[in-house]
């Protein structure tokens, strides 16, 4: 018999009380499970688990950033969004090798996501859930992150910073995000490498995309390592300042985007968790021993 755990009594409560009727499902995903509408809000392996039948009524849980450096998790977030930056150490077999990337969660949709693993017998997991492109972060030279270690260098609350400096060799990643009021964010991703190399920033999100830019389609790629389950795919080299916005139902989400001369901008589709989850991209490429990207994001409801 499971024992109850006092402290995740105001969460759970809430939890019962206003989320809609849903599946079974984790209890880390129940917050983020939208609206599906089969079985019950308690009909889940977690309220099984976790939870008494009955609970007294409790406040909404606060929603305040905080910081898991031993576990390698930052969380910066208010009432309407949430980014969470992964830093963690070596996770062995089962890391995805992603150390610096991030997830974006508004207006209760999680919209931004790390794909997770479809299964460890399932081609798709090896072409393209554990693949460096599948995660929002920035690739070197096509090539996955080797397994490594990453370290946050400050945290206040608002804003984070965490560095991978072996994740490639000769190449050293740092991530700053810093939380806006409201609903936006400024992501600055640095970096530098020992020799001039191919730096793929990519980011991938629920809806479809909406730019100014004079994009022209562009034939797929053909190297592997995830870049061969990008689709649908259109570019331009830009310099300049520019901005892309995801259009999904509930929300719109603009990037603007610093330029910097000879960055080719690329647009497409992807998946998700599985090949009938599409999602959008957009990925800077640039040619440089060391370049910062950096952009604003806002994200309204609509």
């Amino acid at each position: 018999m499971f024992n109850f755990e006092p402290s995740i009594k105001p969460l759970l409560s809430w939890m019962y009380a206003n989320m809609n009727p849903m599946p079974y499902i984790h209890l880390n995903s129940l917050i983020n499970s939208g609206t599906r509408t089969t079985g019950y809000s308690r009909a889940s392996l977690s309220a099984l688990i976790y939870g008494p039948v009955d609970l007294p009524e409790a406040e909404p849980p606060v929603r305040k950033s905080f910081l898991l450096k031993a576990t390698g998790i930052a969380v910066l977030q208010n009432d309407n969004l949430r980014v969470t930056l992964k830093f963690t150490g070596d996770g062995g077999g089962h890391d995805h090798n992603d150390k610096n990337s991030i997830e974006v969660y508004a207006y209760d949709q999680l919209i931004s996501y790390d794909v997770g693993t479809t299964g460890y017998g399932i081609a798709f997991t090896k072409e393209w859930s554990r693949s460096s492109i599948a995660h929002n972060m920035v690739c070197i030279n096509g090539r996955p992150q080797k397994r490594s270690k990453a370290s946050v260098l400050n945290y206040d609350g608002k804003s984070v910073c965490a560095q991978a400096s072996d994740a490639y060799e000769g190449v050293c990643l740092e991530r700053s995000i810093l939380l806006e009021e409201e609903s936006g964010f400024k992501d600055i991703y640095g970096v530098r490498c020992a020799s001039e190399s191919q730096i793929d920033w990519v980011f991938h999100c629920k809806g479809q995309v909406e730019t100014d830019l004079p994009l022209v389609d562009k034939e797929p790629f053909t190297e592997g390592n995830g870049y061969d389950q990008l689709f649908d795919l259109k570019h331009t080299y830009f310099d300049g300042e520019f901005a892309v916005s995801f259009l999904h139902e509930g929300y719109r989400l603009d990037m603007h985007f610093e330029g910097e001369k000879g960055t080719e901008v690329i647009i497409g589709k992807c998946y998700g968790a599985d090949r009938t989850d599409i999602l959008s991209f957009i990925m800077l490429r640039r040619k440089r021993k060391e370049t910062v990207f950096s952009q604003q994001t806002y994200i309204t409801k609509q």
